[in-house]
């Protein structure tokens, strides 16, 4: 029994240590849109470009189906689907903080340096986004995808923040080691590919 009290709560310690952190983060509008365009050209996001996000935890159609009291079980069916795709959505999220730090990380071997505090804002930002993810993660298979509707309006934001930082530091790279970049960039990915 203690050792339950203790997880939950370190489990609500990370889980403020999360929101704290991700409240610091550098906004995506700090990168310029052509920056940003030039990320997303070179580094495939599916998670941030699914654009129906916000429709997997509405629960008004779900309301309205359920109302009947003969539609019951379609309604029902309909919850079960919207949490299994909001859940699929969720780890594509999380591939993309994955994919997005990789992407870092090749950005400083070619020179693009930050600051200690952007470095530690950085890690902090992934992991307050993936520690949300993890939580919103949580709520959507205990409760279901209607629960916290906000919420994953926000865990997509933080996500395009993070990207933002990204692109960012991808604007400050030189214009004529963009395209070795690229190539290092498909190199690593045909690399994990192959290992997976």
């Amino acid at each position: 029994m203690n050792q339950l009290i203790f997880l939950l709560i370190l489990g609500g310690l990370l889980f403020i240590f999360s929101l704290v952190a991700l409240f610091r983060t550098p906004r995506g509008d700090e990168a310029s849109s052509e920056a940003m365009d030039t990320l997303l050209k070179i580094v495939p996001l599916p998670g941030l470009d699914f654009k129906h996000s916000l429709v997997l935890f509405d629960d008004e159609d779900y309301r309205s189906i359920a109302a009947e009291p003969r539609f019951r079980s379609i309604a029902e069916q309909l919850r079960r689907d919207r949490r299994r795709i909001a859940l699929a959505w969720l780890r594509l999220l999380r591939k993309d903080v994955y994919t997005l730090w990789r992407f870092r990380r090749l950005l400083t071997t070619f020179g693009v340096g930050a600051t200690l505090k952007e470095e530690l804002r950085s890690a902090a930002s992934a992991i307050g986004v993936l520690a949300l993810l993890f939580a919103l993660r949580m709520v959507v298979t205990l409760f279901g995808p209607f629960a916290f509707a906000s919420a994953g309006a926000r865990v997509r934001e933080e996500v395009r923040s993070f990207s933002g930082y990204c692109g960012w530091m991808l604007a400050r790279l030189p214009l004529y080691q963009l395209a070795q970049l690229e190539s290092n960039w498909r190199g690593l990915c045909a690399t994990q590919a192959a290992r997976s």
